[in-house]
């Protein structure tokens, strides 16, 4: 009942009030079971009108500086490995791949980009157990280096059969186990040994699977909390994201939420979005308790649309059940956001004025 709407809730409430009224068709146990059930449905019916939207929270803090001389051009990615910060700019040829401390302490630099042996053309970093990290190339050789604080973040290149130039996004269970989120697939997200063997699969977009261009059209990122064993896949055109719970050996959905109305037509097996991007969830990480995504202040009516401008300050703090809890207005623009799920501390690469690490705690 609690799932039907306001006016078929009522007509239900009121249909089993006339058995009461027949007394001798029922024993007196029964007719007091009866009684139990229309108050029981007479309570879920008045909680569920006076269920209220979720209020969203307006925040304004003073985050604290870890440091403030990054020496980037850009950041293609940002993760937190337990005790330390790691950072990726592509752009920069020689070690583009920055380790920090969370005291904020520049520990190691690595990587090379390029199309030799051990060279990435275009990477990205994910976390791979406490204190490591793993760089895959998503494009050329699909190599993979495994990075780790017990030998000084020196990179070691290991082949994994997942790495095969299908899979848009990656992540790692911690017993060694990779998440996948490919499009392309009916159950987007896989979970597989790291031999390649297929362990368990789930997740079934809610648009068309007969489109031409699926990789584009849906293409979308996972990330996951080992803590709490939650993944997150959030979707970069369509507005739609999901929570699945994946362990070492099975995959479950959680909650998905498409935001807003979608504007998109569909024509044989063409798609057509009329504003790719509208109301997507942004650079996503996860703490505890918290989704936190890069947000444009809703509030904000000044006509600056630079990088600077202050409707960049803010992100959107979501609890799992994708209500919109907090705005955390930050007080310089953002760019990036890292979080390692074990509270609910964040960190954001900003321009404060220049590139710089930054810690928030909700």
């Amino acid at each position: 009942a609690s799932l039907s709407p306001p006016d078929v809730r009522l007509q239900l409430f009121f249909l089993t009030v006339p058995v009461l009224s027949y007394p001798q068709a029922f024993h007196y146990k029964d007719i007091m079971k009866l009684q139990l059930l229309n108050i029981f449905i007479a309570c879920t019916f008045c909680i569920s009108c006076s269920q209220k939207p979720v209020k969203t929270e307006r925040i304004q803090v003073s985050p604290k500086v870890l440091t403030d001389s990054l020496f980037i051009k850009s950041a293609a990615s940002f993760i937190c490995i337990g005790d330390y910060l790691v950072l990726q700019d592509p752009r920069q040829v020689s070690n583009f791949i920055k380790i920090y401390d969370t005291k904020g302490h520049l520990v190691s630099e690595v990587g090379q980009i390029g199309n030799g042996p051990e060279e990435f053309i275009l990477p990205e970093c994910i976390p791979f157990g406490e204190n490591k990290f793993l760089t895959w190339n998503r494009y050329g050789t699909f190599q993979t280096a495994v990075s780790s604080s017990e030998n000084q973040f020196k990179q070691e290149f290991r082949s994994f059969n997942v790495f095969n130039g299908k899979n848009q996004s990656i992540q790692l269970c911690k017993n060694g186990n990779f998440i996948t989120y490919d499009p392309t697939k009916d159950h987007v997200i896989t979970l597989y040994s790291p031999d390649g063997k297929e362990i368990a699969s789930a997740g079934k977009l809610p648009f068309s699977s007969d489109i031409a261009n699926r990789e584009h059209f849906y293409s979308g990122k996972i990330v996951y909390n080992h803590e709490n064993q939650i993944l997150l896949l959030y979707l970069e055109v369509l507005p739609y994201a999901a929570t699945f719970k994946v362990t070492s050996s099975n995959i479950s959905l959680l909650n998905e939420r498409t935001f807003g109305n979608p504007e998109y037509t569909i024509n044989g097996d063409q798609m057509q979005v009329k504003e790719g991007g509208k109301n997507c969830l942004v650079g996503c990480c996860l703490t505890e308790d918290f989704i936190i995504s890069i947000m444009n202040d809703p509030d904000y009516t000044g006509n600056d649309k630079s990088q600077t401008s202050p409707k960049r300050h803010t992100v959107g703090v979501y609890d799992y059940d994708f209500n919109l809890v907090k705005i955390v207005n930050l007080g310089m623009p953002r760019y990036n956001l890292a979080a390692s799920g074990k509270d609910n501390t964040f960190y954001a690469i900003v321009q404060n004025p220049e590139n710089s690490i930054i810690e928030i705690e909700l």
